[in-house]
């Protein structure tokens, strides 16, 4: 992404004047950009002090003639492109630092702060994520629930995953999937578990037929209901 910030001014290299002839060494200072003066604290009692020189405000040099691209402010407005790496498992939160990208302040002996990008991951139709674990809810038809079932769907990453169950299903059982789930950011090879959540969808009309099929399947096995 192009990030827009201030950059030294390449016309005066940050010195901020027209031409390097343009700059002159302070004559309060002598170029040191300090200054040592005396405050009388009582007859005989003189104190003397160090200080910012109030000329050349601490720089130690004076420019005659200001650089006509930055104004004498040593930084103008630019742009630089930084190119952010979302590695696999990073967690909704993580921080990306890019150190001394910021702005360059008019001091330029003062080093840019950094850019930090957060990572904020959108909601997904299918998967929530809770640290390295992925959950997930599938709809199972009543016949399913009971019979068993057989189903595949499509990961994050395009890989198939099965579900298959052979025993019956109550509604809201939980499935654990080992190694399913999303990659660990430091050690992308190892994975989360999946946890898959069945909800059972209940008929809301039978036929006279239907009904009477499903109390003789269910007196067969009454009592014998095998989870």
């Amino acid at each position: 992404m192009e990030l827009s910030k201030q950059v030294v001014c390449t016309k005066c290299r940050g010195s901020g004047a027209k031409s390097p002839d343009h700059v002159k060494k302070c004559k309060r200072c002598k170029g040191k950009g300090v200054v040592i003066v005396q405050h009388q604290l009582g007859p005989g009692f003189v104190q003397q002090m160090q200080q910012e020189c109030d000329v050349c405000n601490g720089k130690g040099k004076i420019v005659k003639s200001k650089c006509a691209v930055c104004s004498g402010k040593r930084v103008v407005h630019g742009t630089d492109d930084i190119t952010i790496d979302v590695e696999r498992g990073m967690a909704d939160g993580h921080r990306i630092t890019f150190p001394r990208a910021g702005d360059q302040m008019e001091d330029i002996d003062v080093a840019p702060g950094d850019v930090v990008y957060t990572v904020r991951t959108a909601a997904h139709k299918r998967f929530t994520r809770r640290g390295n674990d992925l959950y997930m809810t599938q709809p199972l038809t009543l016949a399913e629930a009971i019979s068993g079932f057989s189903k595949t769907f499509k990961h994050l990453d395009a890989h198939t995953v099965s579900l298959k169950r052979t025993k019956i299903t109550q509604p809201n059982f939980v499935q654990k999937i080992e190694q399913e789930g999303m990659p660990h950011h430091e050690f992308p090879s190892e994975h989360g578990d999946l946890y898959v959540t069945y909800n059972v969808i209940i008929p809301t009309k039978l036929s006279d037929t239907q009904r009477s099929d499903i109390a003789n399947v269910l007196s067969g096995v009454q009592g014998h209901t095998e989870l």
